[in-house]
């Protein structure tokens, strides 16, 4: 049997930062040279050019014939796609903003150049892999709570929310009672009336004999007395 071992050290979450914030600038650098209204394609260079080398060299056919079928003819819209999705990953990686979910849309990305130009003589695989290998961390790591805005949304989300209305309070005084059954069963008891008026407006409008509205409105008020009286003799 392995013994658990902690791999983490006390900079491991700043070494992470690091990373994550470099290859967001690496996204950005990248969309950069992703030039819109036509991303390349009346030159024939830009991302149009890259595009085509991908249906000369991906390596993997379904891949090969959604590129050569899909995306080159609706190219102008997979450009727009394109290009802001990598800006996205980028700003989720460098200010650390719902950041694994910037991570996965990296790893799909990441994967997408892999597949269609590892193949290719100018190109070196092992760098599509290496952003393969960096979103897979991000993704199973939580690296946007070190200089991050993640960090403070989930110091903030943590937070439990203040009770401020009487059905709240009463709610969380239910939850936190020591008696916490007992109190349930004479609060619900107390609810009978309200069940039963809810009843006769049911009966009301099955019938159509008369306007339920009075029943309901008075139901209203029985259950938001009952919640005030609580919240006045609870401990």
């Amino acid at each position: 049997m392995m013994t658990e071992r902690n791999w983490a050290s006390a900079g491991t979450p700043y070494a992470l930062a690091l990373l994550r914030i470099a290859y967001g600038i690496l996204w950005i650098q990248q969309a950069m040279w992703k030039i819109p209204p036509d991303f390349g394609l009346a030159r024939g260079d830009g991302l149009y050019y890259w595009t085509q080398e991908m249906v000369k060299y991906s390596f993997l056919p379904p891949h090969k014939f959604f590129v050569a079928s899909v995306v080159i003819p609706n190219f102008v819209l997979f450009g727009w796609m394109t290009l802001l999705t990598e800006l996205f990953i980028g700003v989720s990686h460098v200010l650390g903003v719902v950041n694994r979910l910037g991570a996965l849309a990296a790893l799909a990305m990441s994967v997408n150049l892999w597949i269609g130009l590892a193949r290719h003589p100018n190109e070196w695989p092992w760098s599509y892999l290496m952003m393969i290998g960096f979103a897979i961390l991000f993704v199973s790591t939580h690296a946007g709570r070190v200089f991050g805005l993640d960090g403070l949304l989930s110091r903030r989300l943590s937070q439990p929310a203040e009770a401020t209305g009487p059905w709240a309070r009463a709610l969380n005084q239910l939850r936190e009672s020591p008696n916490n059954r007992a109190t349930q069963g004479a609060l619900l008891g107390s609810f009978s009336l309200v069940r039963d008026r809810v009843a006769r407006a049911f009966e009301q409008v099955l019938s159509g004999d008369a306007d339920p509205a009075q029943e309901l409105e008075a139901a209203a008020d029985e259950a938001n007395r009952i919640i005030e009286d609580y919240n006045r003799t609870a401990p």
